[in-house]
């Protein structure tokens, strides 16, 4: 649901020229508070997975720990399934179906949304892809000079030019979207992959702060503190093949 919940949001941006009015930003909102409902869940999910992974992180203080996430992992997950099991879910699903089909969008008349949904399909998309891969290919160029919150945005400039990429690949098949390579497409997954695994390691950065305002045995906290300081050794090795692949990224584009 999580991907498909940003395939959509994606979609809303790509097409944004064509949307406009209140339903328009109703929709995004609703959209978007729906994805920060899942978010906990995935976030804590993420880190039972990576944080207990080596050897040394065996012992009573760290299953008493991984048993306290394991606890708040529980805990948003249900929050999560009561928001989609939710009458509210349900009607927001209608909502976005209708409006889909036959919304206001479709019938507005303003000159410059009449000239972007008549626009040729493939010369839209190779704009908006030739385009995003300029932005991206050169932010990745300096990837290792990036704060951890510009690194977030490329990661999300990154899944965006894949999303379109793959909403458009019909077109490509035909050989009317020109100038982006398969290579440059393989590289961006490369690229994706380490700006995730950076950006989870920040995330649960933040979760052990919060955790550790909490924690009241000593132990539980000494074993956070040791899971966590490993997965920060992490982030310059990470670092340096992502700016590797930044730089290959940008040769490519």
């Amino acid at each position: 649901m999580r991907i498909g919940l940003r395939r959509l949001r994606v979609a809303l941006s790509i097409f944004k020229k064509m949307l406009r009015g209140r339903d328009i930003i109703a929709i995004t909102d609703k959209v978007k508070w729906l994805a920060n409902q899942l978010e906990p869940a995935r976030e804590y999910h993420v880190f039972l997975t990576d944080a207990f992974k080596h050897a040394h992180t065996t012992g009573l203080e760290f299953e008493v720990l991984k048993a306290d996430i394991r606890a708040r992992h529980d805990l948003f997950l249900n929050s999560s399934k009561k928001v989609v099991g939710s009458d509210g879910f349900r009607a927001f699903i209608a909502e976005l179906a209708l409006w889909l089909l036959d919304g206001p969008w479709l019938h507005d008349r303003d000159s410059r949304t009449t000239f972007a949904r008549e626009k040729l399909l493939k010369h839209f998309a190779q704009h908006e892809l030739r385009e995003r891969a300029w932005k991206i290919s050169n932010a990745a160029r300096g990837i290792d000079k990036l704060t951890p919150a510009r690194r977030h945005k490329l990661r999300i400039a990154v899944k965006k030019i894949r999303y379109t990429y793959g909403f458009f690949e019909h077109l490509i098949t035909t050989k009317a979207i020109k100038g982006i390579k398969l290579s440059f497409m393989e590289e961006l997954d490369s690229l994706q992959d380490k700006l995730g695994k950076l950006n989870d390691i920040a995330t649960q950065m933040e979760l052990a702060s919060k955790l550790s305002r909490e924690l009241k045995d000593d132990k539980e906290a000494l074993a956070l503190g040791f899971v966590i300081g490993l997965r920060i050794c992490r982030i310059q090795p990470i670092l340096k093949k992502a700016k590797r692949s930044g730089r290959r990224l940008y040769r490519l584009a």
